[in-house]
């Protein structure tokens, strides 16, 4: 994922990574979800537009809805500290959560309930997306290898998955989906444009759109059918093929009772289905959102090097 403009600025003992995402505050400014409310981010209470496009083909070509936010929104809680620079997320069945450090190479483990991570693995490079898979061990993209790698969360052992090759001069592979249907791997190939699906038993590729998503960063499997992806650079947000919503720098999308949310860099979580709307702000540089088995969406805030849950 890019950074987003609205990111904190690093301490002096932070360091910018090479791809020049954004930086984060120290831990050790951060309190897990216990502390005090008054560190968690403002509730939404403006408005915003939002703009949705009908399929081609339709009679209308595009309808506009009014995005809306509820007026007195939960908050979110604070589940703890990332290790300095927290990207992408995902939550096992039991609740445990797994995350990304991209600066730091790392992949860290925190509680259900939250508290202090423990790294289950180093060394890889630039670590991005991650995705739980069914037999408990996980899989992460590897922006700095332009790979899939399997990470065995007892032993800390990393395989090569697949490789997905990067011919251009863009950032390289991003977030991962899962696809429940196939029980295969959904990868967004970032810099080529193009949505993969690779059997993470085998590393079998399969081409499942050829090109045409701008910067896709993100996919998940609709329960309808079809794919719904985030185009990061493009500003948009396609469910079965179709822009449901423009926003500023969508990177994740995540279903969770009912409804479509996805996070945006430049500070906002929305949902984009059914309606269109705005139902969280004042985050800073939101990298990572996975939905948790209770339903809650667990939300990686970058700019402030932590991990928050809330509830819609």
């Amino acid at each position: 994922v890019t950074p987003s403009a609205t990111a904190a600025a690093p301490p002096p003992s932070a360091t910018a990574s090479a791809t020049g995402r954004g930086s984060t505050a120290p831990a050790t400014n951060l309190a897990p979800a216990t502390t005090a409310p008054a560190a968690n981010p403002a509730p939404v209470t403006t408005t915003a537009p939002a703009t949705t496009t009908a399929p081609a083909g339709t009679a209308s070509a595009a309808a506009t809805a009014t995005a809306t936010a509820p007026a007195t929104p939960a908050p979110p809680t604070v589940l703890g500290p990332g290790f300095g620079q927290p990207d992408d997320i995902a939550v096992a069945p039991d609740g445990t959560i797994y995350f990304s450090d991209f600066a730091g190479g790392r992949i860290g483990r925190m509680p259900p309930g939250g508290g202090r991570p423990t790294a289950i693995a180093q060394g890889l490079s630039d670590p991005e997306g991650i995705v739980v898979l069914p037999d408990g061990s996980l899989a992460v993209a590897q922006q700095g290898r332009n790979d899939i790698v399997r990470v065995d969360p007892a032993t800390g052992a990393v395989t090569i998955i697949a490789a997905v090759p990067n011919h251009t001069d863009r950032l390289g592979v991003d977030g991962l989906g899962w696809d429940p249907a196939t029980q295969s791997l959904l990868v967004p190939d970032s810099p080529s444009g193009r949505l993969l699906a690779i059997d993470p038993r085998s590393g079998a590729t399969r081409v499942l759109i050829p090109g045409g998503l701008g910067r896709p960063t993100d996919a998940m499997r609709l329960p309808s059918g079809g794919y719904g992806i985030v185009d990061e650079t493009g500003g948009r947000v396609l469910l079965g093929g179709t822009v449901a919503a423009r926003l500023s720098e969508p990177d994740d999308i995540v279903a969770t009772g009912g409804r479509i949310y996805v996070n945006a860099l430049s500070g906002a979580i929305w949902e984009v289905a059914p309606r269109v709307r705005q139902v969280l702000g004042g985050l800073a540089n939101p990298q990572g959102m996975a939905a948790a088995p209770d339903g809650s969406l667990v939300i990686v805030d970058q700019g402030r090097n932590r991990l928050l849950r809330w509830r819609p």
